[in-house]
């Protein structure tokens, strides 16, 4: 069981983890009191705390609209990340997500995968571009430090889907030279490389196809590793999981998965697949998503799915070629239904990284929200933490159960650093070679 350190008051506005300072003038101070799990919190010396610790939120997906006029993260809108809930919910760095849904695995639709992320990661580096003075791309753990240390925002690129390669494993280094820093395998639906925990019917998919990683899918994670790519699991399953990492020689991230012994969904990791990620130095970075928290009632899930239905979001290539409004819109009727079956909430969330850190220790959860910068509501997201601006909540919810603030730190991004710093000493070893990589 781990042992958890009380802070007091004083030992929070002593504490300093790195210098982050929140920009100055910026609004948003949180009420004197919230209630995150039934008993009110005083919001201050949390905030306090949050706000001196360096933070990495490790997934929030992107449009292919993103940072143009219709999409402007430095224009005030309900998106769930902008500029201003940045600095609000003092978050240091971001992990930017091109995501892309699974689709028939032929040429054309090959192309149109791979043109789509990189609209999206066109779309971050524009973001950086036309506000330089509060956000710059980064590309290493070293970046983010620095970054943060001027009291700017760091942006690091993901890529949710390795169907997005196409099979052409030539197309990586493209990637890498946008920003890619990791690569999720699978999303739902196997694909070339490796088997998902989720099969789509609709794809022909069977339970299994490859048993796991496909020869293919391990000879991008050894280029991975000797470009300095983190290999996410999230997504995938089990035995894909379980193969990855043993495959890789560096430790593996879970950009936004959750525990399966608190909420049985397939997209979660059991005992096991914990107990194996952290035996190797990796990190599962918990999910921000309602149903992966707490599963839902049956009634809402048939409500969900009628919302599906009537935006003709019937099929994972529906969902694969919808628009940003499309999704947008079914965010903002997901919100309604909350009224009626309410989200799972901050304390729910917490019970996860909880469960990880009893059975495997502190140096192996993080925070992945799981977010969209897209504007408009949102499907993702928990009572009392629907946007960026709302993470001293999670902060005050650790606090409240006697995590330290070093604990603290190294949820909210000093794990993730760690691995991302063992990624790239695998990279330098892989160049010192004799094979290069």
């Amino acid at each position: 069981m781990h042992l958890r350190l009380r802070c007091t008051a004083s030992l929070l506005a002593a504490f300093t983890i790195v210098p982050a300072p929140a920009a100055p003038g910026v609004p948003g101070q949180p009420p004197t009191t919230e209630t995150v799990s039934g008993a009110p919190l005083p919001a201050s010396p949390a905030r306090e705390l949050h706000c001196a610790t360096l933070t990495i939120d490790s997934h929030i997906d992107v449009p292919a609209n993103f940072a143009t006029a219709e999409v402007d993260p430095g224009a005030d809108s309900d998106a769930q990340l902008t500029l201003r809930k940045m600095d609000e919910g003092c978050l240091d760095a971001v992990f930017l997500v091109a995501a892309v849904g699974q689709d028939e695995r032929s040429p054309e639709h090959y192309r149109r995968a791979a043109d789509n992320a990189l609209k999206m990661m066109a779309g971050i580096q524009r973001m950086t571009q036309q506000y330089p003075e509060r956000i710059e791309l980064a590309r290493t753990a070293d970046d983010i430090v620095r970054i943060a240390g001027t009291g700017r925002h760091a942006a690091l690129i993901g890529l949710e889907n390795g169907y997005a390669l196409g099979g052409n494993l030539e197309q990586l280094r493209t990637f890498f030279d946008m920003g890619v820093r990791y690569i999720t395998l699978t999303h739902s639906g196997h694909n070339a490389l490796a088997d998902s925990s989720v099969p789509i019917e609709e794809l022909g998919d069977a339970e299994e196809e490859h048993a796991g990683l496909s020869g293919l899918g391990r000879e991008l994670i050894a280029r991975m590793n000797c470009m300095g790519i983190m290999v996410d699991v999230s997504h995938v399953s089990k035995k894909t999981m379980l193969q990855a990492i043993g495959t890789s020689r560096a430790p593996v991230i879970a950009s936004h998965s959750a525990a399966r012994s608190v909420a049985n969904s397939p997209r979660n990791m059991d005992d096991e697949q914990l107990q194996r990620l952290a035996q190797r130095g990796g990190v599962v970075q918990v999910v921000g998503y309602s149903h992966y928290i707490r599963l839902n009632d049956p009634a809402k899930e048939r409500a969900i799915a009628q919302v599906g239905e009537a935006l003709g979001l019937t099929g994972p290539m529906a969902w694969a070629r919808a628009s940003n409004a499309t999704l947008v819109e079914y965010g903002h009727r997901l919100v309604a239904l909350d009224r009626q079956w309410p989200r799972a909430n901050v304390a729910d969330y917490v019970d996860h990284i909880e469960h990880i850190v009893d059975l495997v220790g502190i140096d192996h959860v993080g925070v992945g929200s799981d977010f969209y910068a897209g504007g408009g509501a949102a499907s993702g997201g928990l009572q009392g933490w629907m946007d960026v601006a709302q993470n001293p909540h999670i902060t005050a919810e650790l606090l409240r159960r006697g995590y330290s603030a070093g604990d603290i730190g190294k949820i909210w991004g000093g794990n993730l650093l760690r691995v991302m710093r063992e990624t790239a000493q695998v990279a330098r070893a892989c160049a010192q070679s004799p094979q290069g990589s």
